[in-house]
């Protein structure tokens, strides 16, 4: 991450997540449908990420090891969250026909939802519930 991101980046990431542990959910949230406005919501600095970036990042964390054992030195919370939001962009990529790596995206979802469902906690707990079955509906649907 720090070659991706920078020290300067990096270091507000790492303040946010400390000091605003709070608000985690809605802050990831909000960020989550900035990240994926598209051309809905113009961008003229530049800053938002393509589209193909959140999907690599979103393959790193779910389907390498690197990237899962990045998630699990982590808390409970910030690795649900994060695996949840990566799934949405694989899932978003795959149905776009964008899924390059071709990750399978339906025991991600299975053994996410499994694992969310035992974190009542979470403040949007029946959404990520509702959504990641969703998912898992189509995938096996069309399986």
């Amino acid at each position: 991450f720090f070659r991706a991101l920078g020290d300067r980046e990096l270091l507000l990431a790492k303040a946010v997540l400390q000091h605003e542990a709070d608000t985690l959910e809605l802050n990831l949230d909000l960020f989550y449908r900035w990240l994926t406005l598209g051309d809905r919501c113009p961008d003229p600095e530049g800053v938002r990420p393509p589209r193909n970036v959140l999907y690599r990042y979103a393959g790193f964390f779910m389907n390498t090891i690197g990237g899962r054992s990045y998630l699990f030195r982590r808390s409970t919370r910030l690795r649900l969250l994060v695996s949840y939001y990566a799934v949405l962009i694989l899932s978003d990529a795959d149905r776009a026909g964008r899924n390059r790596y071709g990750i399978d995206i339906l025991p991600l979802a299975q053994d996410l939802r499994e694992e969310i469902a035992l974190h009542p906690d979470l403040f949007f707990y029946e959404t990520y519930l509702d959504r990641l079955a969703s998912i898992v509906g189509h995938y096996a649907a069309h399986r």
